[in-house]
């Protein structure tokens, strides 16, 4: 452009790219985030979920950009992970499953296996009973599973009756659980226990058969 050679000419030198400081938005919600980025001259981007067990659901997991960090004003912060809260876990089913099956399948989730033990005359030693925390159940990381497993068939001592009569002999046996037989010598005329067959103290299931041997 012609001009009188004693003109001005102004000239504009660049600042470079307006750049803005990214601000702090984890633990904030999304709203708050997204008011936080437009205060600070930045605008939020797309934005993933993902559950948490230590930040609320609805809050600002992690951000892709440090607070802190220059970013060009014509940038969107992108908020890695906002929280879906805790992870909700589905408690299974222990049903036919051996002691340590069990186990593994509750810690598998990352839930606390909580057994207890009791005697059962159907089910073996070792496998699950029963499952107090029902199969189904929602609970989250750290949740206890309450199941039952089997001690197997009760077994009782074989109570002393040598030298007691055959009535008295027979009746503890029968009030321990036992069930009864008896062979006679000699007609078992004294009607006095000789022997037992198990002998006493032998740990037997209960329904078991003693053998008394009377003379």
């Amino acid at each position: 452009e012609p001009v009188h050679k004693r003109a001005e000419v102004q000239l504009h030198v660049s600042k470079g790219v307006d750049m803005k400081t990214v601000p702090d938005v984890v633990g904030k919600s999304q709203d708050d985030a997204r008011k936080a980025l437009t205060d600070a001259g930045l605008a939020l981007g797309a934005i993933t979920d993902a559950y948490s067990e230590d930040v609320p659901q609805g809050q600002v997991i992690s951000q892709s950009q440090a607070s802190g960090s220059q970013l060009a004003h014509d940038s969107a912060v992108r908020s890695e992970v906002l929280s879906k809260g805790r992870e909700p876990l589905t408690v299974p089913s222990l049903n036919g499953m051996s002691a340590d099956a069990a186990k593994k399948a509750i810690e598998g989730l990352g839930l606390v296996a909580a057994p207890t033990e009791a005697f059962s005359d159907t089910v073996a030693e070792g496998q699950v009973i029963s499952q107090q925390t029902n199969e189904g159940t929602i609970l989250h990381r750290g949740d206890t599973v309450a199941y039952t497993v089997s001690k197997g068939p009760e077994k009782v001592a074989v109570p002393d009756v040598v030298g007691r009569q055959r009535q008295d002999a027979r009746a503890a046996l029968e009030a321990a659980g036992f069930t009864v037989q008896e062979e006679a010598i000699l007609g078992g005329f004294f009607g006095t226990v000789r022997q037992t067959d198990p002998a006493a103290g032998t740990m037997l299931t209960k329904g078991s058969v003693v053998t008394i041997t009377i003379v």
